[in-house]
């Protein structure tokens, strides 16, 4: 028996260091980045410059730029999340590695460090997307700097908030299938089906309307009409969501054989 067993924050690191391995080290991982830097540079040069520059007298925002990235967004991160970040402990499940795992750390560190880990993955591309449309903006205008960079910060805080219940999504669902694209399949139809099932529902009972919380990115609607400093009123709600499905993930993964 190892006299000096990691402890959590060690195993943490560990896990972060792996999945990042993952990401930047494998060949999966280079051709995801490289798909996804081609398709970004598509949006970016197709969708965010020229609408920018062709609606800026309807915008609100200081800079053009950064609003079409933001309500962009909405609806691209968290697809993206659920394409990227279904596997977190149903890959290894299937693979049969996720009882060796076990062994060597706890559940709920393994089930917490994989959610983490995915939060990481995704703050980084929301960086770095954010970073390069500001660069563009700044191109176009130098004297944006600064409104540019109180804005993206806003921004980047906020589309991190926004995926938490779809990360914490994920993370319940892996925990309970054998598979990423079970995982992938499972919360495509739970975000779409839910969604259309309350909104028909509430529009023949509007008392039922309490049941938009049960939905990831329900507060997304109302969210895009905010102007940037007052973003934040909404917080309170996917960071809810998020606490709750971790809740019912960990409940998952505690009780369930390996």
């Amino acid at each position: 028996m190892n006299p000096n067993p990691p402890n959590a924050f060690t195993t943490l690191q560990a896990i972060w260091s792996l999945e990042f391995s993952r990401l930047f080290l494998t060949h999966r991982g280079v051709i995801y980045l490289i798909t996804f830097a081609v398709i970004w540079f598509c949006i970016l040069h197709y969708a965010i410059s020229p609408l920018a520059i062709s609606t800026k007298s309807k915008l609100t925002w200081p800079v053009p730029e950064l609003e079409v990235y933001w309500r962009l967004s909405f609806d691209m991160f968290p697809v993206l999340c659920i394409l990227s970040a279904a596997g977190q402990t149903a890959s290894d499940r299937e693979r049969g590695t996720l009882r060796f795992l076990t062994l060597h750390c706890g559940r709920d560190v393994l089930f917490f460090g994989r959610f983490s880990a995915q939060i990481l993955t995704q703050a980084f591309l929301i960086i770095t997307t954010l970073g390069s449309t500001l660069i563009i903006a700044l191109v176009r205008d130098p004297s944006l700097l600064m409104p540019g960079l109180n804005n993206a910060w806003i921004v980047a805080l906020n589309l991190i908030f926004i995926i938490l219940p779809f990360l914490a999504l994920l993370a319940l669902l892996s925990a309970s299938v054998n598979s990423a694209r079970q995982v992938m399949v499972l919360a495509i139809l739970i975000w779409i089906l839910s969604s259309n099932l309350i909104d028909r529902l509430t529009l023949y009972w509007p008392v039922l309307d309490f049941l938009n919380y049960l939905v990831p990115g329900m507060q997304i609607t109302e969210l895009a009409l905010l102007p940037p400093a007052k973003t934040y009123l909404l917080v309170h709600i996917p960071l809810i969501q998020c606490l709750v499905l971790l809740a019912l993930g960990r409940t998952v993964m505690a009780r369930r054989s390996l």
